[in-house]
């Protein structure tokens, strides 16, 4: 599996906030990260790589509606995926400072990523569920049920608030 044919290094390094100097493409190309990635796909569906490649192959032109939207939630999720495995080592790679003088670099603790980490797995999670429910529909001809919880509900107390 290519991790190229989901998503591009650049994305990736988007999604984390970091310039092609602090992570690399052959960092980015490591058997790992295809693997992780890999891991993520089966843990949807055993068949959905190889209907994305499906659909991927098809020309756009000709594809169906929900198979543009499974492929646009692959696009979508991909990035994030690959960032949820590279997250841990973000303070490693991603420089606190960089100077030109001494060329020298300061790398911090994880402290200053956790905003980072956690919009990473926040939209992880999104685009993991949408590219489940979107897949769910483009194997079953039917669309997930939504459930729609209240958030505010209006009450009546038992007693007048007036009078007590």
């Amino acid at each position: 599996m290519l991790l190229t044919d989901y998503t591009t290094p650049d994305e990736i390094r988007a999604v984390l906030g970091v310039e092609s100097d602090e992570l690399s493409d052959a960092t980015l190309d490591l058997r790992m990260y295809a693997s992780a990635f890999a891991i993520e796909l089966n843990a949807i569906s055993s068949t959905l790589a190889a209907d994305h490649a499906t659909i991927s192959a098809e020309d756009e032109s000709v594809r169906t509606a929900i198979e543009q939207r499974v492929f646009d939630a692959m696009a979508a999720f991909a990035p994030y995926a690959v960032a949820k495995a590279l997250a841990p080592a973000l303070p490693l790679f991603a420089p606190k400072q960089v100077t030109d003088g001494k060329a020298s670099v300061t790398r911090d603790s994880a402290s200053p990523y956790n905003v980072t980490l956690a919009g990473i797995l926040a939209q992880y999670d999104y685009y993991r569920g949408v590219l489940s429910d979107t897949y769910t529909e483009y194997k079953t001809g039917t669309a997930p049920s939504l459930i729609l919880r209240p958030f505010v509900v209006g009450s009546t107390p038992s007693t007048d608030p007036v009078t007590g």
